[in-house]
């Protein structure tokens, strides 16, 4: 008796049936930049964060479970994921025409104070000399269209686009921070992998999609 072979049911496997025109009508219906010059697993990975943002915003907030994956995160990185975008702190960026200054552009930081604004710095000098890991370069569209946030809770400070994708300083370069799809855990990818066994099975193949 021929045994059949188990067909793939995630996401990833569902976006990769569809052709490039279905994706593309998909990304523009997300908003997504650039989809038209994407080939089709690129546009697939921005398909599925896309997705994840989208999903993210409409559900409810629940509360982390302290286990042990979840430790060894608060750990390594100071504060628990799922507050680094809490009450985010956007600098709004606005024209002014005033008498003499038609079309100056000017970056606001309100709520910044001076380590805020210190580590602003360090941020926005990490991004403009391109020290960004693969995945931030993959996801983020810049340098239009970014603003600066922090955590008054948490005291995270971060780069954010557009299409709300995030960077931070993982201490060496600018990393992509990532939600996943399903259980929506927070985190860079090197942390989400720490705790890849824990998670749901189309959590896993959203990150294997990442490699």
């Amino acid at each position: 008796m021929a045994i059949k072979k188990k067909t793939a049911t995630g996401p990833k496997a569902k976006l990769m049936k569809k052709n490039l025109t279905q994706l593309k009508a998909q990304a523009k219906r997300l908003k997504i930049k650039g989809f038209s010059t994407k080939k089709k697993d690129a546009l697939v990975k921005s398909i599925m964060m896309a997705e994840a943002r989208k999903q993210k915003s409409k559900a409810p907030k629940k509360s982390m479970g302290a286990s042990g994956s979840m430790k060894r995160m608060v750990k390594k990185r100071g504060a628990m994921p799922d507050r680094v975008m809490k009450k985010p702190v956007r600098p709004g960026v606005r024209k002014r025409n005033k008498p003499g200054m038609a079309g100056v552009e000017y970056a606001e930081f309100k709520g910044f104070g001076y380590r805020e604004l210190s580590e602003a710095a360090t941020l926005l000098k990490l991004y403009s000399e391109g020290r960004l890991s693969r995945l931030a370069r993959d996801f983020f569209s810049g340098p239009y269209g970014i603003s600066v946030g922090f955590n008054d809770m948490s005291g995270n400070e971060f780069l954010v686009d557009e299409d709300f994708n995030v960077l931070m300083d993982d201490g060496a370069e600018l990393e992509l921070f990532i939600t996943t799809p399903y259980s929506r855990q927070e985190g860079f990818y090197d942390d989400l992998m720490e705790m890849y066994d824990d998670l749901d099975e189309e959590d896993q193949e959203y990150l294997d999609s990442l490699k």
